[in-house]
């Protein structure tokens, strides 16, 4: 059970984290505090798993890091919880194994943002859907990082193996056209309409929306 002399500070601006973390904690003892900057690190050059594992876990460290600076002396009774999610793909249409660690003999490999909000949207998630997603695995891979008020620090990455339908194209429009794919990490949220494109998962459900609580309820406790 969550300590209720403790504040749960969740360091995201998602409300599906949100959402999540209120499974293992009541809402009552959650507060927002999304970092001071929106601007994060970035993958651009990032071809192999172990970089971009190790960039997730940097990202989860500086959201606690400016966190932490907010909460000034708060941070005494508080525990950080923070996140990033990215999608990862084979740059190539080699066959790979849908298990659901991504390990290092995969790739190259590449990892996918959100989709530019211009007008290379639609475009840009097409291309995605096109050479990476149909017919293929690829993997959402999640940071997470907890800081207790004692200052300890615990984090680790969960990769989520995806396969996807072969015929998305035939969806594709459809599904830009709902909008779902703005502001969302691989240009798809499962939890949505994109669900329509998977034919299975294997690995943590939580994981691929954005919060691991298999490994988050084994940190908070």
């Amino acid at each position: 059970m969550p300590d209720t002399s403790l504040r749960y500070v969740l360091g995201s601006r998602s409300p599906q984290r949100l959402t999540l973390l209120s499974q293992l904690v009541p809402a009552e003892l959650i507060d927002v505090v999304p970092p001071a900057s929106s601007t994060e690190l970035e993958f651009d050059g990032l071809a192999t798993w172990p970089e971009i594992r190790q960039r997730l876990i940097d990202i989860a460290d500086d959201k606690s890091r400016q966190v932490l600076d907010q909460l000034g002396s708060r941070r005494e009774r508080s525990v950080v919880i923070t996140a990033d999610t990215t999608i990862v793909v084979t740059t190539s249409r080699q066959e790979v194994a849908t298990t659901a660690e991504l390990t290092d003999t995969v790739g190259p490999v590449r990892a996918l943002g959100q989709p530019p909000t211009d007008d290379r949207y639609p475009d840009t998630v097409r291309m995605w859907f096109r050479d990476h997603y149909a017919g293929q695995t690829h993997w959402a891979a999640t940071a997470w990082q907890v800081v207790s008020p004692d200052g300890l620090v615990a984090n680790d990455v969960m990769t989520t193996a995806i396969t996807m339908r072969a015929d998305a194209d035939l969806l594709i429009d459809w599904y830009i056209g709902t909008g779902e794919p703005r502001g969302k990490a691989g240009g798809y949220a499962i939890q949505g309409a994109g669900s329509v494109f998977v034919t299975s998962i294997n690995g943590s459900l939580s994981n691929v929306i954005g919060l691991p609580l298999e490994q988050l309820m084994v940190a908070l406790s």
